[in-house]
């Protein structure tokens, strides 16, 4: 299940089968969201929703968000065990059916992640950036990419681009 919108602001239009919310502002697991478009339709596999707008955000809110919500499933739950704090404004675009888990057939995801300042601590890796930032991509066909990104590690300057494996598809390059 999604978590739910608290302290939402904003309109719902129903008009027959799709249901549209403009989004003024709102609470989502501590993440405060504004300019929010919703709409719910009906799609050839059924029931479809549509996610657009901006996130300003905690990076321990998003973190939250990701693994207390379907998205967990998308990640293998490898998100589970990453503790993080600092400011970070998402920008969503997305296209997901309701009725089964999203893939990169019948979904779209695309998620860019502007951080500023933040920790990181990497799970059981035991590997904390410090001060990252940077932009960070997340889309359902490229997975993660960053062109790049800045951060303190093991007390030196780190500087780390992210893409895909061109060795193994379902891995990435750091």
């Amino acid at each position: 299940d999604w978590p739910p919108v608290t302290g939402a602001r904003g309109r719902l239009l129903v008009d027959g089968p799709v249901t549209r919310v403009q989004l003024d502002q709102g609470d989502l697991l501590g993440s405060r969201i504004r300019d929010v478009r919703v709409n719910v339709r009906p799609g050839a596999d059924g029931r479809r929703v549509a996610v657009a707008g901006r996130v300003d955000s905690d990076l321990a809110a998003v973190l939250r968000f990701v693994n207390g919500s379907p998205l967990a499933r998308i990640t293998r739950g490898a998100l589970r065990e990453w503790r993080g704090s600092g400011p970070v404004g998402l920008d969503l675009d997305l296209d997901l059916p309701l009725a089964r888990p999203p893939t990169p057939e019948t979904a779209r995801i695309d998620v860019r992640a502007e951080l500023a300042g933040n920790q990181l601590s990497l799970g059981g890796l035991g590997i904390t950036l410090d001060g990252l930032g940077g932009a960070l991509d997340y889309g359902m066909d490229g997975g993660l990419s960053s062109e790049r990104l800045d951060a303190s590690l093991w007390g030196r300057p780190a500087i780390a681009r992210i893409g895909p494996s061109p060795e193994r598809k379902s891995a990435m390059r750091i």
